[in-house]
């Protein structure tokens, strides 16, 4: 039996994963803030009953010039990361009043290796349900994030984007470096269709 090298094994599963999200859109990088910078990836879901919920990721990447990797002490994924919707005008869209039945998961730490990358996945997710009020309409573009739920008809063909502000602010009495706090404002990325 042939043995096939890890890296190249590695390599292969990397490609077609690529590959199968052909609809991905990557926004562009933010500025770097104490040697870390963000983007948003949004990739076109598949539609369930007229209804197409784009998943959003927060990609974080390590740029320090240092060897260490760069711990973030408290991700709370209902805070930390806040996002708005923009249409071509690049004006705010107001959020739809949708109930949403989750759990709430709790704030957590994250370490990013020196040189390296962590992609999140920053929507909501609701075992069981996602609405307590009225559904959606038919035929629409649900976004569901940690502050807000956009519902965009799917008849309306205007393009809208999606930015962000990622945020840590510092802990009290924890020293040991390379503990990270800041602002990174994600600059916005086009939300396919």
């Amino acid at each position: 039996m042939k043995k096939v090298p890890l890296v190249f094994t590695a390599l292969l599963i990397f490609t077609n994963v690529r590959a199968e999200n052909t609809n991905e859109n990557d926004g562009a990088w933010s500025e770097a803030v104490n040697g870390l910078r963000g983007r948003l990836i949004v990739t076109q879901a598949k539609e369930e009953n007229g209804v197409q919920r784009p998943k959003v990721f927060l990609e974080l990447q390590n740029v320090a010039d240092v060897l260490d990797a760069i711990q973030i002490h408290e991700f709370n994924p209902q805070t930390s990361f806040q996002c708005r919707v923009l249409d071509n005008a690049g004006k705010t869209v107001i959020g739809a009043p949708i109930g949403i039945r989750e759990m709430i998961v709790p704030a957590f730490a994250l370490d990013i290796p020196f040189e390296s990358s962590l992609r999140l996945n920053v929507n909501r997710h609701a075992p069981g349900g996602w609405f307590l009020g009225e559904a959606p309409p038919k035929e629409c573009i649900e976004i569901v994030l940690g502050d807000g739920v956009w519902v965009i008809d799917k008849e309306n063909r205007a393009d809208y984007s999606l930015e962000g502000t990622f945020q840590i602010e510092e802990v009290p009495g924890l020293t040991s470096p390379p503990n990270w706090s800041g602002t990174l404002k994600i600059p916005g990325v086009k939300i396919p269709r």
